[in-house]
């Protein structure tokens, strides 16, 4: 079935066509589906090195070194940054608010529900007169913002007006994603045919397709581009391509192509993701088979203490490359 969880793209968000996304700690709402893939937003991944505290003395917590990751269609790469104590941090979201109750901004996945069904940390010194895409329904109000202010592991404060978002958002509070990078030049150089992705026979080639690579034991990732009729195809080096592509013609007429790619195979990073269910971490939103390979785990926060928690629950499963760790919240730039 499908999952009725969107993920955003400040938490890295990829459905994969042929994978499994994990939400809380909570590994029952784990669902395998067949959909369109999306590239990894910009996200931090801190490094080891000693805690900085605010020179109030506090006790908040703020990591000294961190990395930030992008990905395309040849995999993540990542670029080194510094955070300083009490550094804005800015993120993108949904700021609901039920009734009375304190207004939260979700990071996380959105239920497909009108009003937006979402959780998250409470927000303050919200204005919703300040509100860019503000909505109301039954009593619920909420709105999509880009945020910038400050986090003390409870609450996120503001320190300036919501923005609006730079990600495109629908009125129920959901969003707008572009398929993930085609693998081949030519899709159809063995033949097939270019079909509506969203028709019975596609559909169920869809899912004949996913049971012939859940049985293979090199498979890493697939997705599906130009309108769901490109089925993209990843294997671990040393794949049989040509056995592989004959087994998948037998299944799907549409474009096809296949790639091999240094990665974790799938079963690797499902045995990951129930290990990530067990443990529980409450840093933890989310996390999903990567559709360019390896495991994405999405956390508000990606200090030292949350990556080196997730590494060491998963490690057994999946290498420290394989594992992509995308904190929601990032250090804001002056200059935006």
């Amino acid at each position: 079935m499908r999952s009725r969880a969107r993920l955003t793209p400040l938490a890295l968000l990829a459905a994969t066509a042929l994978g499994l996304v994990g939400c809380g700690s909570d590994s029952s709402k784990a669902t395998r589906d067949v959909g369109k893939a999306t590239a990894v937003a910009v996200t931090p991944e801190p490094v080891g090195g000693v805690e900085e505290r605010a020179a109030d003395s506090s006790t908040e917590t703020i990591p000294r070194a961190g990395h930030v990751w992008t990905t395309d269609a040849d995999g993540p790469t990542e670029t080194e940054i510094a955070l300083r104590p009490r550094t804005p941090l800015t993120a993108e979201g949904v700021i609901r608010q039920l009734d009375d109750d304190p207004p939260v901004i979700c990071f996380g996945p959105v239920a497909e529900a009108y009003p937006p069904e979402c959780d998250g940390p409470l927000i303050l010194g919200v204005d919703w007169e300040e509100m860019p895409n503000e909505h109301q329904a039954q009593n619920v109000r909420w709105g999509e913002a880009r945020v910038v202010g400050t986090y003390d592991g409870q609450a996120f404060t503001l320190n300036r007006p919501p923005m609006p978002p730079t990600f495109p958002v629908e009125p129920d509070g959901g969003i707008g994603l572009d398929p993930y990078a085609q693998l081949c030049a030519d899709p159809y150089v063995d033949g097939g045919v270019a079909w509506d992705g969203a028709s019975e026979e596609a559909q169920a080639a869809h899912r004949e397709a996913a049971r012939l690579l859940e049985a293979e034991s090199g498979y890493v990732s697939s997705y599906v581009s130009q309108g769901e009729s490109v089925l993209n195809v990843l294997v671990v080096p040393g794949t049989d391509l040509v056995a592989l592509r004959s087994e998948l013609r037998g299944v799907w007429s549409g474009g096809l192509c296949l790639q091999s790619r240094s990665a974790p195979p799938r079963d690797a990073v499902y045995s990951a993701m129930d290990a990530l269910g067990r443990a529980s971490l409450p840093e933890i939103f989310s996390w999903s088979a990567a559709p360019e390979g390896g495991l994405n785990v999405n956390v508000l926060l990606a200090d030292d203490d949350t990556v080196n928690a997730v590494h060491q629950v998963v490690s057994a499963y999946v290498d420290p490359g394989g594992v992509h760790i995308n904190g929601a919240l990032v250090p804001f730039d002056v200059r935006d």
